[in-house]
C-alpha cells in the first residue's frame, strides 16, 4: 500500500512545522518502509546462498536503522522541536539530532553495501528490478534527509 501523501520536498520544507512533521510521520516514513518491503520481496526471490543471505541481512539492517530514525524523530526529536518552538527557544543540545544522524549514517553505509551486492547480482544475470527498487528507496531517502536537515530541523 502506498502512502496518500504526495508532496515534493520543496513543498515539504515550506509547510508549517507541525504540518510538516505530520506528513513526515504519516506519509514519508510509511512510503520508505513500503519501498524497503519491495526490496525485501525482490531479494527473497534469489537462490539461497552466501550473497543472497548477506543482502537479506543488509535489508534487515536498513529496516532496523530506518525504524530507529522513525522512532527517534516521532517520539523524541519532533516533540522536542515543537516544545522549543512553543517556548520560543533554540536547542542547547545536539543529542536528539545526533542520534537520528547516527541511524541515517548507518543506513546509508548499509545501503551502499546493498547496492554493491545488487550490482554483483545483475552482473550474474539477475533481474534488475532490485536495482530499480533500491534506487527508488534512495531517491526518496536522500532528499528527504536533506530537507529535514536544512529546513525542518532549522525551524
Amino acid at each position: 500500500m502506498r502512502t496518500p501523501y504526495f508532496i515534493s520536498m520543496d513543498d515539504l520544507k515550506d509547510l508549517p512545522v507541525e504540518e510538516a512533521f505530520k506528513v513526515v510521520v504519516d506519509g514519508i516514513y510509511p512510503s520508505l518502509f513500503n519501498r524497503l518491503t519491495d526490496i525485501a520481496s525482490c531479494v527473497s526471490k534469489f537462490e539461497v546462498g552466501e550473497d543472497s543471505s548477506a543482502l537479506t541481512g543488509m535489508v534487515q539492517r536498513m529496516n532496523t536503522e530506518l525504524e530507529g530514525m522513525y522512532q527517534k524523530e516521532k517520539l523524541v526529536l519532533f516533540p522536542y522541536i515543537l516544545k522549543l518552538k512553543k517556548e520560543n527557544k533554540i536547542s542547547d543540545s545536539c543529542k536528539p539530532f545526533s542520534n537520528v544522524k547516527a541511524h541515517y549514517r548507518s543506513l546509508m553505509h548499509t545501503l551502499e553495501g546493498a547496492k554493491k551486492y545488487c550490482h554483483e547480482f545483475v552482473e550474474k544475470g539477475a533481474d534488475c528490478e532490485l536495482t530499480e527498487k533500491i534506487n527508488s528507496f534512495e531517491k526518496l531517502l536522500v532528499p528527504f534527509q536533506h530537507v529535514k536537515d536544512r529546513s525542518l530541523y532549522a525551524k
